[in-house]
This record gives C-alpha cells, structure tokens and sequence, in this order.
C-alpha cells in the first residue's frame, strides 16, 4: 500500500486555522488544561506573534495539518515546525471524536514530510503516559529499528545557580561535533538522534537560524563539554534556544544534558558544572528557570537531579526517526489508526 504518494488524498489542510480557532479547540479538547493554561498565561501575546511570524513564511517554517468532518463535529490537528534545516519537530496532535482525523492529518503530514527529498528525519515529544500517543508516535518509532526509536526524558525545572570548579574537571564552550561528543549523543538517546539533531551538519544550528531570523525569530544551539585530565568526553549540554510557545510546555527551549553513563563518576559535579556554564544562554528565557532534559535510564539520574536541586516538570518521551523509514512508519500509523477510528461522515 502506498499512503506516501500524495499529502492531500487524506483530506487535511495546512496552515489554513487561525491561532484563535486552534486554541479555542485546544481548550475543548482539555489539551489545555488548567495547569497548562495558568502556565502559558503570561505568554499568550508572545505565542501568538511567533505565531503570525512563522506562517508569514509559508510552510517554510510551520506545517499545522487540519481536518475535520463533512458536518464539522470532529476534527483534528497536527503542528510541525522547523527544527533544523532539514528537520521537522511533530507536536501537539489534538483531536476530538475518535482517531479518524488524527489518523489522517498524520499520515498527511508524513506524505508531505517525504515528499522533500532534502529532509533527514523528525522528533516528536509525547508524555509515555498518553496511550493514544504512545502506541502512535512511539510504537511508530520503535517499528522503525535503526530507522528510529524513542528514548525516556525527565523534564527538570532547574534554577540558576553557580557551581565552584570540579577538581580535574574542564568545562569549554565548542562549536563541532566531536566523534566522541556524537557517540555521547547516541548513548544518551537514539541512533537516529545526531542526524535529526543535525549535529554533525549543523551543530550550532546557523543554517536554521538564519531562516528564523528573516521574520524576526531565532533558533540557535551552544554546546557545552566537560572533559577530565585525560581529555575523556564525561557530559555535554546542548542548549537550544527558539521562540517562547512554539511547544506548549517550551521544550522549543530545552537543554540536553548528556552524561557519559559508562563512567558515572562524580557525575552529580560534572552535571552541576555544565549546568551552570550554560545558565547565561537562558538569562532571557522568561519562565524563568533551565529547562533541562535528562535521559531517565541514566544511572545517576535521581542523584543528578538532586544536585541540580531540580524540580521534575514531566517525564517525557522522544520519539525520533529518519526520512528512510517513513514508508513503514506511514503503514504503522495506518494499520495502528485503523484500530481507533470512527465511521467518518
């Protein structure tokens, strides 16, 4: 079966729903509950101009799939915007009435995803807990095999601090991708990760950037390592910026922390250190806090975050996979979505 042929067979629009009418749906749905809403509060007039800033771009930065049924009862959306120069970020897929619309904005946005040669790959963040998202997005991705997988993330609410000097421990500022620095990437998420990521391309993200840029945003990275005497790799941090809101829990923003899990020695102080080196990369950040991600099958990672006096926000899931198996990933969603869907009207 070929369901990558053509995006528009599955019926979904793109970029066509205002910013007002995706939040009032957003609300119905209870995708904005009430936690979320009372965090996103101070914020609604910076989301909505990054808003009207990225689809002033066409679909060059922002793809929100839309789709609903011929009587209008049920609908569904999916948003994508750029991640890197050729990859896309998939969040945020609400629907009400069954998984019929969610089913075909999803493949819409898969078939328009492959039809760029040019593109590498996709994440997607979900919480493990949402079953929906879960058996879609991550039974997708864990389909794939090399081609993609998923890896658990705690989101922590981390406050600014200074740390002292670790003794024989060196912190620096880089602007490449080390062999050692990609295969600290790989342990700490996916295979998949560094090409998504795009850090070997384009690991200060520049490329991205300048896009951004043409409408008055920014989308940039620093990276930070942390290597011993020896020179050994044991952490880095990648500290993403992108403007407050295109995510609604401003993962846009998040900082990965990486730490080298097969030499977990004082990995509380090489953390602290890294941490703190890239706290000045948020000093604008509005929420006020770092918001780091670290991998949950670390072997440190409650004394981790202890020493980072960290606040666990969610546990997430990201789901990452490459433009080769988007074929099987477009079957998974299929045979998958067909499990949930209603007799469509």
């Amino acid at each position: 079966m070929e369901l990558l042929v053509d995006w528009q067979a599955f019926g979904a629009e793109v970029n066509t729903a205002s910013f007002e009418r995706v939040k009032s749906r957003y609300e119905a749905a209870g995708f904005l509950y009430p936690d979320k809403r009372k965090r996103l509060e101070p914020y609604w007039a910076v989301i909505a101009d990054s808003w009207d800033r990225t689809m002033s771009a066409g679909d060059s930065l922002r793809r929100l799939f839309s789709w609903q049924s011929s009587d209008g009862a049920r609908w569904a959306f999916v948003d994508l915007w750029r991640a890197t120069e050729r990859s896309w970020w998939v969040q945020h897929l609400v629907a009400n009435g069954g998984g019929t619309g969610s089913l075909k904005t999803m493949l819409a946005a898969t078939a328009r995803s492959f039809a760029d040669p040019w593109m590498a790959g996709c994440e997607a963040w979900f919480r493990p807990v949402n079953r929906f998202a879960n058996r879609m997005l991550g039974g997708g991705a864990d389909a794939l095999c090399h081609d993609g997988g998923k890896s658990t993330q705690l989101y922590l609410r981390v406050p600014y601090f200074d740390a002292g000097p670790v003794t024989g421990l060196h912190i620096r500022e880089v602007k490449q991708a080390s062999a050692d620095l990609m295969r600290l990437a790989v342990q700490n998420r996916h295979p998949a990760f560094p090409s998504v990521a795009a850090l070997a391309d384009d690991p200060l993200l520049d490329a991205v950037d300048s896009r951004y840029r043409a409408v008055g945003l920014r989308r940039y990275r620093r990276i930070f390592t942390a290597t011993d005497r020896a020179g050994r790799l044991l952490g880095a941090v990648l500290a993403h910026r992108a403007p407050l809101g295109l995510n609604y829990s401003f993962l846009e923003n998040r900082c990965d922390l990486l730490l080298d899990d097969e030499d977990p020695q004082d990995a509380e102080g090489t953390a602290q250190a890294l941490v703190a080196a890239v706290a000045d990369t948020y000093g604008d950040f509005a929420p006020g806090f770092i918001p780091v991600m670290l991998t949950s099958d670390t072997t440190a990672a409650e004394s981790v975050r202890a020493a980072l006096h960290a606040e666990l926000m969610q546990t997430y899931a990201q789901a990452v996979w490459l433009r080769a198996g988007l074929p099987r990933l477009a079957e998974y969603f299929y045979h998958a979505g067909r499990r949930t869907r209603r007799p469509q009207k």
